[in-house]
């Protein structure tokens, strides 16, 4: 339910042409998982909607299903170099730190910053969304979804 809440107020401006950007920045073809170069099933917010993340150009990346569900709302430049299960070190992904380095040249290039549910609403909006980010942790902790 708090993705929920934070997709309706994210921004959502990723489409053909966005896409087209994003696999001309990344090359290859076919094109790629950027974090490990296999085929790519989805595209992987870097930075999640659970942490205020939109789908945006330069946020958004082609992944494989694999990377994409191992990574989940983790940081992508810790998971890839990291341990995790399914992280492309874990797979021993031999160009892990380049792959890292590129996906660093799309963020910096396209200029995404996440920003939080305050930085986003006015006071009003603010009150209404942490109302509902109330009543979603409440109906999680009773069991409720």
């Amino acid at each position: 339910m708090n993705r929920a809440l934070l997709e309706c107020i994210a921004v959502r401006e990723f489409g053909a042409t966005e896409i087209t950007e994003v696999l001309t920045f990344f090359g290859g073809d076919p094109p790629t998982c950027v974090f490990c170069g296999g085929p790519i099933e989805r595209w992987d917010h870097l930075v999640p909607v659970t942490k205020g993340g939109d789908t945006v150009l330069g946020n958004m990346v082609p992944a494989c299903s694999k990377c994409d569900d191992s990574k989940g709302d983790a940081e992508f430049e810790q998971w890839a170099v990291g341990a995790a299960p399914g992280s492309p070190r874990s797979r021993e992904i031999a160009d892990v730190e380049q792959r890292v380095g590129k996906i660093g040249e799309y963020v910096a290039k396209y200029g995404y910053e996440p920003r939080s549910p305050d930085q986003r609403l006015n006071e009003e909006e603010l009150r209404q969304f942490d109302l509902g980010a109330r009543i979603s942790e409440s109906c999680v902790r009773s069991g409720l979804r």
